[in-house]
């Protein structure tokens, strides 16, 4: 009942309470804790509405709109550094106006620090020397004017004037604004200034066509494309009290794709003409197809499509909605290493193949062991990572499944398939395409010539004359090759097999990365010849891996070790 009583007390002498004085501070510990809460925040309140409004955020407007050409990003956000501010920093053509302050320093005989408001009649009162008329001078003029009046009624005395306060002013933002309406901001603010206080044009309105009006008369317009573009800010005007600011209607809007430096839609003027938009558009690209440029134009619910030259662009006035493309000529990167005349990276043309590009780079040197080259692909690395992830996968699946019936063999099973999805890991996937090579072959058969894509890479590495014999062998090692060499000397040539080698199957992997699998089902040696710079893999045993092709796990890892010990190596080996 008590805090009711309060309650009510409060509910019918607040608004009087709060106009009328501030309160005690014994009083309000007195009040109870809900009622003292209220009193608080009501005031604050109250303080906060006394306070002018400013119609403008301090930090950022977030425009939901969807940008539909360039330009638009100017006007996305507003930072708190490209908004005027109270602190004045202004130049000396800055006019002076009602509500304006300036201090004057007097040094000499007579010293003093006056504060001097410019009052509604435009004038400020001069210690001892009366009124002066400051409103509508620039600073730079009320300086001189002061300076004059204190130079002659004092002998020995120098001023300083500057400005110690700016004035609010009020204008109006009407048209095609996104937030049209009345704002209040200081005498500092620019013409562009306003306009983006404003969120800038929406989707309805210009970015061509800003109009700042005084006295209903106009005085400057602004063409945003001028100043982004251009860099031209001359029309930027500062801003006075009552001035309106309207935003024209949007006028048409036309696409410039293809081999143009900054493609996008854009906002030409009633009179504009292709060759405008082309300039908009920062010009055409180095790689330009000029046989290839069309006008494209909506009509009845169709596409028109006409072809023009480029010197015809400066004739065609565009209509809304039409759109200009100018064909390119689609350049790829690849590069080519080892022994070639000419190596290094090159621009190809879309369709370009391999043989066109050795004989660009001044084709195979003497020493060029063109049966070992490697191509690498980005395409086929993406899709041999996809491979061995599932890879990894379906092994951890099996050692899963293997789990839940532990036993001894199933714990070394478990062991193995560990180890070998580890090594699977570690490798990285090469990308290797096995193509051909031989110059002669492709001239005789064009349909095995291997068209090129961006990013593709090329190894020639240099004739070699080694064996690399690797995996479950007691001495893996590179042995020199001599014609004929059999599988079996290779490997009795590395110390023979280790304990945990798969003596059944034995891996090949040939100089162009080709991998065969030798069954040696007695357990005997194969006596299949090798050919110089192939691979010989042992792999270790794994038995028999359900779900799983055993040769599937084997393949990612000796592919890579193939390309990088057998022809990487051949390679810088050689260079």
């Amino acid at each position: 009942m008590k805090f009711l009583k309060h309650h009510l007390f409060f509910l019918l002498f607040f608004s009087v309470i709060v106009s009328s004085q501030d309160f005690d501070k014994a009083y309000l510990d007195s009040l109870p804790a809900e009622v003292r809460n209220a009193l608080a925040a009501q005031a604050e309140m109250k303080e906060e509405l006394s306070n002018p409004v400013y119609n403008r955020q301090s930090t950022s407007i977030d425009k939901k709109k969807v940008s539909i050409r360039f330009g638009d990003n100017f006007f996305k956000s507003i930072q708190t550094t490209f908004m005027p501010i109270n602190e004045p920093n202004m130049d000396a053509s800055y006019v002076l106006d009602f509500g304006d302050a300036i201090t004057l320093q007097l040094v000499g005989q007579q010293q003093s620090i006056n504060e001097l408001q410019i009052q509604r009649d435009g004038s400020v009162n001069l210690p001892n020397l009366g009124k002066v008329q400051l409103s509508g001078l620039s600073l730079e003029e009320a300086s001189k004017l002061i300076k004059a009046k204190i130079e002659s009624a004092y002998i020995g005395v120098d001023a300083f004037i500057t400005l110690s306060n700016v004035r609010d002013i009020q204008i109006l933002v009407t048209g095609n604004a996104e937030q049209p309406g009345v704002y209040t901001v200081n005498g500092n603010t620019s013409f562009l200034q306003a306009i983006a206080i404003a969120g800038g044009p929406s989707n309805f309105g210009s970015i061509r066509e800003f109009v700042l009006k005084r006295n209903n008369e106009t005085i400057s317009k602004i063409d945003l494309y001028d100043v982004i573009i251009k860099g031209d800010i001359s029309t930027n005007e500062r801003l006075r009290s009552g001035d309106v600011i309207h935003i024209s209607p949007l006028n048409k809007l036309v696409n410039i794709t293809g081999a143009v430096k900054r493609p996008d839609n854009y906002e030409l003027l009633t009179d504009e003409t292709f060759d405008d938009l082309l300039f908009f558009a920062n010009g055409i690209k180095n790689n330009i197809d000029r046989n290839n440029v069309q006008h494209i134009s909506l009509k009845d619910g169709t596409a028109l499509e006409r072809p023009v030259k480029i010197n015809q662009l400066s004739s065609i006035v565009p209509e809304s909605g039409d759109s200009l493309y100018i064909g390119e000529f689609v350049y790829r990167t690849v590069s080519i290493e080892g022994a070639v005349v000419n190596p290094g990276s090159y621009k190809i043309e879309e369709g370009a193949t391999l043989s066109s590009l050795i004989k660009r780079a001044g084709g195979y040197l003497e020493s060029a062991f063109p049966e070992g080259g490697i191509y690498i692909n980005q395409d086929a690395k993406r899709i041999a990572n996809i491979y061995k992830d599932k890879l990894i996968q379906d092994i951890s699946k099996n050692i899963a499944s293997k789990i839940t019936s532990p036993s001894v063999a199933g714990n070394a099973d478990q062991a193995i398939l560990s180890i070998v999805t580890n090594e699977i890991k570690n490798q990285e996937v090469s990308g290797r395409v096995v193509v051909e090579f031989d110059l002669k072959k492709i001239a005789l058969n064009k349909n095995i010539d291997t068209t090129l894509q961006d990013g593709d890479s090329i190894y020639i590495p240099r004739k070699t004359n080694n064996i690399h014999i690797l995996g479950e062998v007691r001495n893996p090692a590179t042995i020199s090759y001599f014609q004929n060499m059999t599988i079996s000397e290779a490997i009795n040539s590395s110390g023979s097999y280790t304990d945990f080698a798969d003596t059944k199957n034995i891996i090949i992997v040939d100089p162009d990365g080709s991998i065969n699998f030798v069954t040696n089902r007695w357990g005997m040696t194969s006596s299949n010849a090798l050919q110089a710079g192939s691979v010989v893999y042992i792999p270790r045993e794994i038995g028999e891996i359900e779900g799983i092709d055993k040769w599937a796990i084997y393949t990612p890892i000796i592919g890579n070790i193939a390309l990088s010990l057998a022809s990487l190596a051949s390679l810088n080996n050689n260079l």
